[in-house]
C-alpha cells in the first residue's frame, strides 16, 4: 500500500487528540481499546482540561464512557485506553496504558474531546449501519486498524467512510494478543518529527520519496541554500555523500537522494526572534515501499558515510545488506539535546527511528553501496522479537568523559567470542564529534583511533590499549568514568594505568577516577592506559601469573609488530634497581633502554628502532623482584 504524507504546519493546539489506532475484537470482549495521539506541537494537561471518550450506542445519542483528568500527553506521543491484555504491548513501547473495559462493538461511534470541545470522531452517532462501518476493505468490526501515514488532522463533524483515515493492520486481534504482537500499539504516528528546543546539529533523514529540502523550509529556517530565505547568509544544511565530503546542496528544491542523512544547524527559536516552540517537521509526496540503495564513500576501509531511514516506519539495521565486502557493525548516532555522538551495534537488534540519521564506516575496500530492503520495516516493537537476536556471547565496558556535564560517551571495550585480535568488523573508528572544543578520549590501536575495540574472550597474554583524552580547559577538573563490569567474566582482570603518578587501579575496584591538566600539557594521548589480563589460567605464562599476584609484570610492547618506535610498560611492586635491555635472535645484546632504581608503580619508556634490521628481538626485564621477557617484532 502507498502512503501519501499530507504537509501540515501546527503551530497552535488544533484538533488536540485525535485516533490513531482502533482495536474491535472478532469475538467477546476483549481486546477492546483506541490509541490517541497528540498531534500538536504543545504539552496536553489533562488536569486543565480532561480527555473523555463519548460513546454512541446502536445509533443512540453521545454519552461519556471515559475520562481522564491526570496527568499529560507530550507532542506526538500517544496514551492507549482498553482492555487489560493491551497493556503489555502499550508498555513495552514505552507509552502510558489506561484500562478501561470498554464495550463498543463497530457500529458504536465515538467522539474524543479536549476539555469541552470535541477534536475527532470515529464513525458517527445517529447512524447505525447494524454492524459495522467499512469501505476499501477498512471494517470497524473485528479489526485492528492504525492511521495512514500523513493524517494528521481528526474529523470533527464525523465520518462514515473509514478507509479514508485507517488501514488494517490485522483482523484477528484476539491471535495478536496471544502472540504479545497487537501491531504498533503504543507508538506514534510517524509522517512527523518533532525537533528538541535545542540549539545545535540534528542528523536527519528525509522519511519519503523525492523529497526536497523546502518539504521542510516552511517548518525550520534553512539559509546559505540558493532558493532559501537568506540564500546568501552561512548554510546550516549538509549532504556528505559518496565522494566523502561535505556539501551544500545545490538548490532549496533539488532532490535529497533517499537514503541519505543530513546535517541541519537548528537555531534556538527563542533566541532568533520567534516563540519558544519545538518545530514539527513534516513532508509532502509518497511513502517508499520499495528497497532503497544508498551509494557510500567506498574504496577504502574506515571510511564514513552520513545515511538515514528512508522510510516513515522503525528500521531494525539487522536488515542492512550491502553488494560485496562489509561494514562495521557500529553504527553512530547523534544525541541533539546532550550534543554527543552515541554507539549502536547493528547485529544486537538496533532499530531506528522514521527521519534518524546515522553514520556506518566501511570495513573493507570491496563495498559500494548499503541496502535498505523494505522487509526492514517495523510496526513495533514486541517481546517476541527478542529471540530473532542473535545469541553471542558478549561483555562491554563504556566509557564516559565528563566535567558539569558529559562531554563525550562514545567509547566502548567488547569482549566477544567471535572478535579478533586485529581489526575486524566488531571494532570501530573514533568518529570526531561536530563539536570538539570541550574534548573527546579515543583508544589508540595499531595507530588507529577507536571508538571500539573488540577482543576475543580468551586471550592468550596481556593486551595493553592506550587511551587518549583531548581536553581543552584547564581551569576543570575531568571525571573519568565506566559502566558495565559486571558483565566480564568472572577472573577477567582489568588495569587502568595513570603514567603521570605512575599509579594503577582495577576497574572492577571503583567506577571512576577524576583528574586536572597539567601547566605544560593540554592533551593525555600518553598518560592513561588499560591492560587487560587473560582469564584462562592455562594460558597464563609464569611470568604472567607472577605478575597478577604480586604487581611486577613486564606488558606486551605496543604496537606489535612495530615500525620503527614502540612503547613499553612495566610495574614494579616495591623500589628496585630496573635494567631493561633489547637482545636480537643470536644472544646479543643490542641496546639497554633503562638502567636505574625506580620507585613502585606503572613506567613506560620509548624504544626507536631506526637504523635495526626488521626481525625478532627479546626485550628483557631485570629487578630485585625477578626476570621476565617478551618477543618483539620490528618490521620495516
Amino acid at each position: 500500500m502507498v502512503g501519501i504524507l499530507v504537509l501540515i504546519w501546527l503551530s497552535t493546539p488544533i484538533n488536540a487528540q485525535i485516533i490513531s489506532q482502533y482495536i474491535e475484537t472478532e469475538s467477546g470482549t476483549s481486546p477492546k481499546g483506541i490509541e490517541i495521539w497528540n498531534n500538536t506541537d504543545n504539552v496536553l494537561d489533562f488536569s486543565l482540561f480532561p480527555l473523555r471518550v463519548l460513546k454512541g450506542t446502536n445509533g443512540g445519542a453521545l454519552r461519556l464512557d471515559f475520562e481522564l483528568n491526570e496527568g499529560t500527553l507530550a507532542p506526538t506521543e500517544v496514551i492507549v485506553i482498553g482492555t487489560s491484555d493491551m497493556q503489555l504491548s502499550t508498555e513495552w513501547n514505552e507509552a502510558p496504558f489506561y484500562q478501561e473495559n470498554f464495550t463498543f462493538n463497530g457500529d458504536d461511534a465515538l467522539a474524543i474531546t479536549y476539555g469541552d470541545s470535541i477534536t475527532d470522531r470515529f464513525g458517527l452517532e445517529g447512524s447505525d449501519p447494524g454492524i459495522h462501518w467499512s469501505s476499501s476493505g477498512v471494517s470497524t468490526s473485528n479489526s485492528n486498524i492504525a492511521l495512514k501515514f500523513g493524517i494528521l488532522n481528526g474529523d470533527e463533524s464525523g465520518w462514515i467512510d473509514p478507509s479514508l483515515r485507517f488501514q488494517t493492520l490485522s483482523v484477528q486481534p484476539n491471535q495478536d494478543v496471544q502472540q504479545s504482537i497487537l501491531e504498533g500499539l503504543g507508538i506514534p504516528p510517524f509522517s512527523a518529527k518533532i525537533l528538541p528546543d535545542e540549539e545545535g546539529w540534528k542528523l536527519l533523514s528525509m522519511p519519503n520519496k523525492e523529497s526536497r529540502l523546502s518539504d521542510i523550509s516552511d517548518d525550520i529556517l534553512i539559509q546559505g541554500v540558493p532558493g532559501s530565505e537568506y540564500p546568501n547568509s552561512t548554510a546550516n544544511i549538509y549532504l556528505f555523500d559518496e565522494q566523502g565530503e561535505w556539501r551544500v546542496p545545490t538548490h532549496i528544491d533539488s532532490l535529497i537522494p533517499e537514503g541519505l542523512g543530513i546535517a541541519l544547524y537548528q537555531f534556538n527559536s527563542a533566541s532568533s526572534g520567534s516563540t519558544n516552540v519545538q518545530p514539527i517537521l513534516d513532508v509532502s509526496g509518497f511513502e517508499n515501499i520499495q528497497n532503497v540503495q544508498v551509494p557510500l564513500h567506498r574504496g577504502a576501509p574506515n571510511r564514513f558515510t552520513l545515511v538515514g531511514n528512508p522510510y516513515p516506519s522503525f528500521f531494525d539495521l539487522q536488515y542492512l545488506s550491502v553488494n560485496d565486502g562489509a561494514i562495521q557493525n557500529t553504527v553512530v548516532t547523534w544525541d541533539p539535546v546532550l550534543k554527543l555522538y552515541e554507539l549502536k551495534n547493528i547485529t544486537e537488534g538496533f532499530w531506528v527511528a522514521p527521519w534518524e540519521a546515522f553514520w556506518v564506516e566501511t570495513s573493507d575496500g570491496l563495498v559500494d553501496s548499503l541496502l535498505f530492503p523494505a522487509i526492514g520495516k517495523q510496526t513495533g516493537l514486541f517481546p517476541n522479537q527478542q529471540t530473532t537476536v542473535k545469541s553471542v556471547g558478549k561483555a562491554g565496558i563504556h566509557f564516559s568523559l565528563s566535567t558539569d556535564e558529559v562531554i563525550d560517551r562514545a567509547l566502548s571495550l567488547v569482549f566477544h567470542e567471535e572478535a579478533a585480535m586485529g581489526w575486524d568488523t566488531f571494532d570501530a573508528t573514533k568518529l570526531l564529534p561536530m563539536n570538539t572544543s570541550q574534548g573527546f578520549m579515543a583508544f589508540w590501536n595499531n595507530e588507529h583511533m577507536h571508538s571500539v575495540v573488540a577482543l576475543p574472550h580468551q586471550l592468550s597474554a596481556i593486551t595493553y590499549l592506550p587511551l587518549e583524552i583531548k581536553v581543552f580547559d584547564r581551569s576543570k577538573e575531568f571525571k573519568l568514568s565506566w559502566e558495565g563490569t559486571e558483565t566480564l567474566h568472572e577472573y577477567t582482570r582489568i588495569l587502568l594505568h595513570d603514567s603521570r603518578d605512575s599509579s594503577h587501579i582495577s576497574i572492577r575496584d571503583q567506577d571512576s577516577i577524576t583528574f586536572k591538566l597539567d601547566s605544560l600539557s593540554q592533551e593525555t594521548r600518553h598518560r592513561f592506559s588499560l591492560s587487560i589480563h587473560p582469564h584462562d589460567a592455562s594460558k597464563i605464562t609464569q611470568n604472567e601469573e607472577t605478575s597478577l599476584t604480586s604487581g611486577f609484570h613486564l606488558d606486551q610492547n605496543y604496537p606489535n609488530p612495530f615500525n620503527p618506535e614502540t612503547t613499553i610498560r612495566y610495574s614494579i611492586s616495591q623500589s628496585s634497581y630496573v635494567k631493561i635491555e633489547v637482545y636480537n635472535t643470536k644472544g646479543q645484546r643490542v641496546a639497554t633502554l633503562q638502567d636505574s632504581k625506580q620507585q613502585i608503580g606503572s613506567h613506560q619508556i620509548q624504544w626507536n628502532a631506526t637504523g635495526f634490521a626488521s626481525g625478532i628481538y627479546i626485550l628483557r626485564l631485570t629487578t630485585n623482584e625477578g626476570v621476565q621477557s617478551k618477543k618483539m617484532l620490528l618490521i620495516k
